[in-house]
């Protein structure tokens, strides 16, 4: 649906972001600029060359940011490791963990 999309609709030369929200592709690069200019944690990213665009540079395909917390995220994981039990088989040394309350399995 996407490339469908992006056949069907023109590449913006001139901007129409005020009216649209769409970007120009040097819109988009003086953004990403910025945002890796006041935000280090972003990068740019060639992406998967088979899905590159031509009017934007190879190495300028997407944004990608990495190691950024989320308290939302991290307050999820310490309530789930709070809710996991561990059942060790010492037959074969294997460790199975299961998370109460979670949909799995309760420990029996």
């Amino acid at each position: 649906a996407l490339s469908l999309a992006s056949q069907l609709t023109p590449v913006l030369r001139s901007s129409k972001f005020r009216e649209t929200g769409v970007l120009t592709p040097d819109e988009f690069v003086a953004a990403g600029d910025y945002l890796m200019q006041r935000y280090p944690s972003w990068q740019w990213s060639g992406g998967d060359a088979g899905k590159r665009v031509p009017y934007l540079p190879a190495d300028k395909q997407c944004m990608v940011t990495k190691g950024v917390p989320c308290s939302q995220r991290l307050a999820e994981v310490e309530r789930s490791a709070e809710n996991v039990v561990m059942v060790e088989d010492e037959a074969d040394g294997w460790v199975e963990t299961q998370g109460i309350g979670d949909g799995n399995q309760q420990p029996k």
